[in-house]
C-alpha cells in the first residue's frame, strides 16, 4: 500500500511538472505583426467584412463572437480559421498611426500555427495591400 502511494505521488509530481512546462512554452509564443502602409479606414474596409450574424470575416477566418470593426483597435479579437484541413484559432488586433496600420496576431500554440503567417499574408495581398512582416517576442 505504501508503494502505491509513493508511485501516485511521483506520477502526480511528474504530471504537474510537465503541465507547468507546457504552460511556460505557451506563454513564450511569438506575436506575429504586419505593418500595412495605408490609413485605418482603407485597411479595415479592404480586410474585414461583417457577416449577417455580426461576426467579422478576415480572409477565411471568422471572429468567434459578434463584434464591431472598431473593437479591432480596442483589444484582441479571437478568430477561427480553417487552414490545411483543420481549424486554428488566433487573436488579432489593429494599431493605427497616421499613415500605417499594424496588424498584431497572437498564436495559441496549436500544431497549425505555422500556417497562419502565410495565410494572413495572402489575405492582406488579396485585398490589394502590401504587408511588411515583423516578428515580436
Amino acid at each position: 500500500m505504501v508503494i502505491k502511494s509513493r508511485h501516485v505521488l511521483k506520477t502526480t509530481a511528474l504530471c504537474t511538472q510537465k503541465l507547468l512546462q507546457s504552460c511556460e512554452i505557451r506563454t513564450l509564443l511569438p506575436v506575429l505583426s504586419f505593418t500595412i502602409n495605408a490609413n485605418q479606414d482603407a485597411v479595415v474596409g479592404a480586410l474585414f467584412i461583417r457577416d449577417s450574424n455580426g461576426h467579422i470575416c478576415f480572409g477565411t477566418a471568422r471572429s468567434c463572437d459578434p463584434v464591431d470593426e472598431s473593437m479591432l483597435f480596442e483589444g484582441l479579437i479571437r478568430f477561427k480559421d480553417y487552414l490545411m484541413e483543420a481549424y486554428v484559432y488566433y487573436s488579432l488586433q489593429l494599431k493605427a498611426s497616421d499613415s500605417t496600420v499594424c496588424l498584431h496576431i497572437e498564436l495559441e500554440g496549436s500544431n497549425r500555427d505555422r500556417y497562419v503567417p502565410s495565410a494572413v499574408k495572402s489575405y492582406i495581398k488579396s485585398a490589394g495591400l502590401t504587408p511588411m512582416e515583423t516578428l515580436d517576442q
